[in-house]
């Protein structure tokens, strides 16, 4: 992860022990919202459990209501991720990953005493009509046991001009995820750019 400080004017990386640090203030990690794989040991926990987001500790959890209606009962694989940066405050997580695509439905972090301290729903698969290999960007719902603090995280149901961009009843988040296949050149996505 790059970012660019205004007011030194300079592109920093960012290091692995602040993957820990909060994201803008929420009880999401920098790591939850960009995982390195590089950064974790993974290990099978469970091969199979069925989640259900009728159920806890999806049911009735905060702000999940809207985000819920679409999804539904996923057959998972569980994995434990241990991180390799030792001076992390967590001693492991847990992941629950549906065994048809692979994606994140559920997790819960340990500390090193083996207590759980947070539960998470990552994002959650939407639609984007035209491009079904695209899995875009959705809710993000965190709960911090230890103080009992909780984040939602959710994009805007209408854009600046009042037109709206997620219809929660069928999934179809194709006019939030309006930069798929946009012919952006790697140029944008770079520290000179970035500068200027």
């Amino acid at each position: 992860v790059w970012l660019f400080l205004p007011a030194l004017r300079k592109v920093r990386r960012l290091a692995p022990a602040q993957k820990m640090d909060s994201l803008m203030g929420t009880d999401v990690t920098i790591d939850e919202f960009d995982k390195d794989s590089r950064l974790w040991d993974y290990e099978f926990f469970k091969k199979e459990d069925t989640i259900d987001v009728n159920k806890p500790p999806f049911k009735d959890a905060y702000g999940m209501k809207e985000s819920v209606r679409k999804n539904h009962r996923a057959v998972c694989v569980i994995i434990k991720a241990i991180p390799r940066v030792k001076d992390w405050p967590i001693g492991y997580q847990l992941m629950w990953l549906d065994k048809k695509k692979g994606l994140a439905k559920y997790q819960e972090t340990y500390d090193k005493a083996g207590k759980k301290i947070k539960i998470e729903t990552p994002f959650f698969e939407h639609i984007v009509p035209g491009y079904p290999t695209v899995i875009s960007f959705g809710t993000h719902y965190a709960e911090d046991l230890k103080t009992g603090h909780r984040t939602y995280l959710t994009p805007e149901n209408r854009d600046e001009k009042g037109n709206p961009n997620i219809d929660f009843k069928t999934g179809d988040w194709s006019n939030y995820v309006y930069w798929v296949d946009t012919g952006y050149s790697d140029e944008i996505f770079s520290h000179r750019f970035m500068e200027r």
